[in-house]
C-alpha cells in the first residue's frame, strides 16, 4: 500500500512540474522573439548602410 502511494505522489509531482516548466517557457519564447526580431532588424539596417555585411562588422555592432 505504501509504494502505491508513492507512485502515486511522485506522477502527481512530475505531471505537476511538467505544467509548471510550460507555463513559464511561454514568456521566455516570446522574449527570444522579441530579440531575434531586433537582431534581425538591426542587421538589415547595417547592411543597408554598408552595402555588404562581414562577420567582423556585425560583431562590433
Amino acid at each position: 500500500m505504501n509504494y502505491l502511494v508513492l507512485v502515486i505522489v511522485a506522477l502527481a509531482g512530475i505531471a505537476l512540474g511538467m505544467y509548471l516548466a510550460r507555463r513559464g517557457k511561454g514568456d521566455l519564447i516570446s522574449e527570444q522573439s522579441e530579440k531575434k526580431a531586433e537582431n534581425k532588424k538591426k542587421i538589415l539596417e547595417f547592411v543597408q548602410a554598408n552595402g555588404k555585411i562581414q562577420n567582423n562588422g556585425i560583431k562590433k555592432e
